[in-house]
């Protein structure tokens, strides 16, 4: 039964002129300055040179520049790294606009060492930055939610002594929704299930010492007993060394082996265990890692474990199932947005990532759906050691303002027909139709999955998300799978099916839940309600705004809890009909939308089960 009450009290609308009310997370309550987020940002490649340079920076906001004018500054002081200027833990708060550029600058006293390279490396800057050290341009970026490296070595070197000051200049610039490039839920006009834009350094910078050559990246690939590790080498040094990889099990080496390693190819070791400890939600094992390349060593780790859809006898109705190790899985997942309320896209300490993932699982889940944004690497960490399967979207992007009929009216009111129609065609429905903004896409969309594809914690890739800034999901799908083909693809979550990927995905707000049909009887795909629930209960002093959005309201926290576990038994009673798993909307609140289980600002945890 369709619930017309429900979906009109959920209609879209922005409303930018609303001012948010000051929320402190009990981190960013205690949160030291001088000790922001110290942790060493990369887990999967761990070296014992490390400087962090999160802490206050010099700042400066400008227009655009036209000829003739002089500099015009709209903010002249400091900020407060990694938090966006438009994040209140920033010190700044200023929302930067398509017109503005953000400088940031900062004095490093280092000591140089001969035959090594310095490596200036950035967690995740929104979305358009250029760097200079010591007034050497030493690269760009285009991207706002991937890691990237400068290998600044060679400014350095300019000095020609050994003790120096590195002066780091960044320049970044963010035409948010004004632009096609990815951004997630960023809008400069906020409302409703769009929150604030932020830009800038948003992820923790640091630099690091390293030999020449060294390893710049790995690709770690352990199934249910095969551990392939592949490294790519960068450096001046001429490539004829030796490159090892050990491997440990609880502190004990199990395995270890190494290759003479000649010419520019990057090298790879393959290493067999025949009884592996593997990895699951309920026994979450890591391994770690030893590799080496000549003078140059990383720490690392790894799981063994599988994630698949296939048919399991006596499980699935007759439908293919999600599968942990080859064995049944039912994913019992929530939405996380991870927005925050001091720190916006950043969370304010490790503690608070570490915090979100355990309210999850306490609450019953065992997966959690990263919806349209990257989480800094400690993030997946943290997963991996707790057992917290991650379905992992990639960031949506394309035109300013989806056609509402398209990607909202017609899928609500007539599914079926939109199961239907061809996103190969018109591609202006989805906001789709700049040929650049389609290559930017694809270009973060890769970037994502070469980031990502290490972590075991990630079961499945989702491509698009209701159908914003979809397009030819058959093909995109078919290129992504050459990328990781270890995971399963949801390639159209929501609505706008092209019968490709690995599940029949739908989201299921406003109608009876029921197990998704396909695009034909004869689709044999696994079956997911990707998004459904969205019970809103406004908690007072816990909410950023007055007004509040969600899918059905309630005033008190007995009759909120009582139709969220209704909803969420309605759902695990499908598993027996074909169900492979769900994502119930939402761990928390974000700005206006209240439908969280637990508050913005992680106080109030509204739903106790």
């Amino acid at each position: 039964m369709f619930d017309l009450r429900r979906a009109l009290g959920s209609a879209l609308q922005t409303h930018p002129e609303d001012e948010l009310t000051p929320l402190s997370t009990p981190w960013g309550e205690t949160l030291d300055a001088e000790a922001v987020l110290r942790e060493y940002p990369r887990p999967q490649m761990r070296r014992e040179s490390y400087a962090n340079l999160n802490g206050w920076w010099e700042c400066t906001i400008r227009t655009d520049q036209r000829e003739g004018d002089e500099v015009d500054p709209v903010f002249a002081g400091r900020i407060l790294v990694p938090f966006s200027p438009e994040a209140p833990l920033s010190g700044v708060g200023h929302q930067l606009l398509p017109h503005e550029t953000i400088w940031y600058r900062r004095s490093v006293s280092m000591v140089k060492q001969p035959h090594k390279r310095y490596l200036l490396h950035f967690g995740a800057v929104d979305y358009e930055c250029e760097c200079i050290v010591n007034g050497c341009p030493v690269g760009t970026h285009r991207g706002g939610y991937t890691p990237f490296t400068f290998d600044i070595t060679d400014a350095l070197l300019s000095l020609g002594t050994t003790e120096s000051v590195a002066t780091i200049d960044i320049a970044v610039r963010d035409p948010s929704e004004h632009g096609g490039q990815p951004r997630g839920k960023q809008r400069l006009e906020r409302g409703s299930i769009w929150y604030t834009a932020q830009s800038g350094i948003w992820q923790t910078v640091w630099m690091e010492e390293v030999s020449d050559p060294y390893i710049a990246s790995l690709d770690i690939d352990a199934d249910m007993g095969t551990l392939r590790v592949r490294a790519n080498i960068a450096g001046e040094t001429p490539r004829a060394t030796r490159f090892s990889v050990d491997l440990f099990d609880e502190g004990e080496l199990v395995a270890s082996e190494s290759v003479e390693v000649e010419g520019d190819e990057d090298p790879c070791i393959e290493i067999v265990l025949d009884e592996p400890h593997l990895w699951s939600p309920d026994d979450p094992h890591l391994y770690d890692l030893g590799i080496s390349y000549g003078d140059d060593a990383v720490g690392s780790y790894c799981a063994f474990r599988s994630f698949t859809v296939e048919h399991v006898e006596g499980a699935g109705a007759g439908k293919p199932v999600f599968c942990c190790n080859h064995k049944p899985l039912f994913l019992k997942g929530v939405l996380d947005q991870g927005y925050w309320s001091d720190g916006l896209l950043t969370a304010p300490s490790d503690e608070a990532l570490l915090h979100d993932i355990e309210t999850a699982r306490e609450l019953g889940f065992n997966m959690m759906r990263k919806h349209l944004k990257v989480e800094p690497t400690r993030w997946y960490y943290h997963c991996d050691r707790l057992g917290m399967v991650v379905w992992q979207d990639l960031v949506n992007g394309g035109a300013q303002g989806y056609p509402a009929f398209w990607t909202s009216q017609l899928p609500t009111l007539l599914p079926g027909i939109a199961r239907h129609v061809d996103d190969t065609k018109k591609l202006a429905r989805f906001g789709a139709e700049d040929e650049q903004d389609r290559e930017l896409w694809l270009a973060e969309a890769r970037a994502t999955i070469e980031c990502l594809r290490n972590f075991p914690c990630i079961a499945t890739w989702t491509i698009f998300n209701e159908g914003w800034g979809q397009f030819d999901a058959r093909a995109v799908t078919a290129m992504l799978a050459e990328l990781d083909d270890t995971r399963p693809f949801d390639a159209t979550s929501g609505w706008f099916d092209q019968d490709v990927g690995d599940y029949v995905s739908e989201h299921n707000y406003f109608r009876d839940l029921r197990v998704p049909k396909g695009r034909d009887r004869g689709d044999n795909r696994a079956r997911v309600i990707s998004e459904f629930g969205g019970s809103a209960f406004h908690v007072e002093e816990h909410s950023a705004l007055e007004r509040a959005y969600g899918y059905e309201s309630h005033e008190d926290a007995e009759s909120f809890a009582k139709a969220v576990r209704c909803t969420l038994a309605q759902a695990d009673a499908l598993e027996a009909q074909g169900l492979s798993g769900y994502v119930y909307t939402q761990l928390t609140d974000v700005e206006e939308e209240v439908n969280g289980l637990v508050t913005y600002d992680r106080k109030v945890v509204k739903l106790n089960r």
